[in-house]
């Protein structure tokens, strides 16, 4: 899942959301973590790690990998999870009662207001995240095609591919779509019992 799903996934606290949003940014042990960290920021950092495994386990991801072309599959978990923000972006109001702009918008006030916890590299992400609003951007397919291009430029010679995933989403649309919505609805109901 990519930043949205672990946003909306997470229980309902900043921290939680601010520790489930930045989890890729926490590097470390669970133990490592808790001596620089608050607990229940940990805590998100971790519950990003079991929602990432969770995600990467389940049958209709790895169904959903065999739908980028094998010229750039290696790349497939980075695009699908950004895929996935898209129909969790089309379709959040099957799963949340709150508008999800609102919803976006208050995570943002959060991170602002909690600068002490932005972990990383995370400062110097941040006023891309916020011009951009990326969180946003997931709704529109104009949207997925810009973040999968912002990042095929972070390591040309590595992730120059995944741009062109974009040519699979709107190949696959509506099967991606469709695993998607039988995943989201484990993912929701196993979030709940993480920590």
């Amino acid at each position: 899942m990519n930043y949205l799903a672990h946003v909306a996934l997470a229980h309902n606290s900043d921290a939680s959301r601010i520790g489930n949003f930045l989890g890729d940014f926490a590097k470390g042990t669970h133990e490592s973590l808790l001596e620089k960290w608050p607990t229940e920021l940990v805590q998100g950092f971790i519950m990003h790690r079991a929602i990432d495994s969770l995600t990467d386990s389940h049958p209709t991801f790895r169904e959903a990998k065999q739908l980028i072309d094998p010229n750039r599959r290696r790349l497939a978990g980075i695009a699908i999870d950004i895929i996935y923000d898209h129909f969790l972006s089309r379709h959040w109001n099957l799963f949340y009662q709150q508008e999800r702009s609102l919803f976006i918008n208050q995570f943002y006030q959060s991170l602002e207001q909690h600068p002490q916890w932005w972990i990383g590299e995370f400062a110097h992400a941040y006023p891309y995240l916020k011009s951009e609003n990326w969180l946003e951007c997931y709704v529109s397919k104009d949207g997925i095609k810009l973040t999968l291009d912002r990042i095929s430029k972070r390591n040309r010679k590595w992730t120059l591919p995944l741009a062109e995933c974009y040519q699979d989403f709107e190949r696959h649309y509506s099967e991606f779509e469709k695993l998607f919505l039988i995943l989201y609805p484990e993912l929701i109901e196993r979030a709940r019992n993480i920590l």
